[in-house]
């Protein structure tokens, strides 16, 4: 029966039976491998859930198929969709994007929000973590956005084009680096990578902004050359150096660390 008719009336079933405790301000519906397979029409159930009470709703583009910072990715930017649109500039103010408990962590999410309000900002909406939706709704008032995960960078392009809300990655660690990018804040431009400063060599396996923040880090404070950044995650091209690497493989890090030469190895434990 799934085969044939896929699962839209099982997800506006559990809807209809959960809506009276949860009382949400908007759902997003995704696939899962198995609904994937029978080929469930997710954004037919989200208009179903549409018709019902009026409560915005979409399907985001997932499978289960892939790892989830492009889960995540895609969840932010439905959420921008649903939630955001023109309004007016609000001075000062920034949201920040793609931070989760599983790529930057929460107690690094607070303290990059303290920086923010250090350089002078009063930061919006925090989209990845624990927020609400009146603060994500308020998204759109922003000068500027914070990208400070690869996942935060669709939902950041998104309002750039249709809100006019320009944006600025990266992640606010090391003294130089964080200098770079609060400078780039204000000035609403993406800050210039740093010049190998020395002989050394390292590399660095994490999720691609914040071995990014380290590489800048590495070269600008601490004397070294060459920095190779790997992840098993999203590397996106545009925020790339030349020798940087989307890792599909243990067996391809093993090659890579048997091979290394390097003199430091900054590695995420996971």
């Amino acid at each position: 029966e799934d085969v044939i008719n896929g699962t839209r009336e099982k997800i506006l079933q559990e809807y209809r039976e959960n809506v009276q405790y949860r009382k949400p301000a908007f759902v997003l519906l995704g696939n899962a491998p198995a609904s994937s397979m029978v080929g469930t029409d997710m954004e037919d159930a989200a208009r179903g859930i549409r018709e019902i009470d009026g409560v915005p709703a979409l399907a985001v583009d997932v499978t289960g198929f892939q790892s989830f910072d492009a889960g995540i990715s895609q969840a932010l930017l439905g959420m921008a969709k649903l939630l955001t649109e023109p309004c007016p500039t609000e001075k000062g103010t920034l949201n920040l994007l793609g931070g989760t408990e599983l790529d930057i962590g929460k107690g690094n999410m607070e303290a990059v929000k303290a920086w923010c309000e250090a350089q002078g900002y009063t930061v919006l909406s925090v989209w990845g973590g624990k927020e609400t939706a009146r603060n994500l709704r308020r998204a759109g008032a922003a000068e500027i956005n914070l990208v400070v995960t690869e996942s935060g960078l669709a939902a950041a392009r998104w309002m750039k084009e249709e809100l006019g809300v320009p944006y600025v990655s990266g992640a606010p660690f090391g003294k130089t680096n964080s200098e770079a990018l609060a400078l780039g804040l204000r000035r609403k431009t993406q800050p210039a990578a740093a010049e190998p400063n020395g002989e050394r060599r390292a590399l660095i396996l994490a999720e691609q902004f914040t071995a990014r923040a380290i590489r800048e880090t590495l070269q600008a404070d601490f004397g070294f050359g060459k920095v190779q950044v790997c992840s098993f995650l999203a590397v996106n091209r545009d925020c790339a150096q030349a020798e940087d690497k989307k890792l599909k493989s243990e067996a391809q890090l093993s090659a890579l660390l048997a091979e290394s030469r390097e003199d430091l190895v900054i590695a995420d434990p996971a």
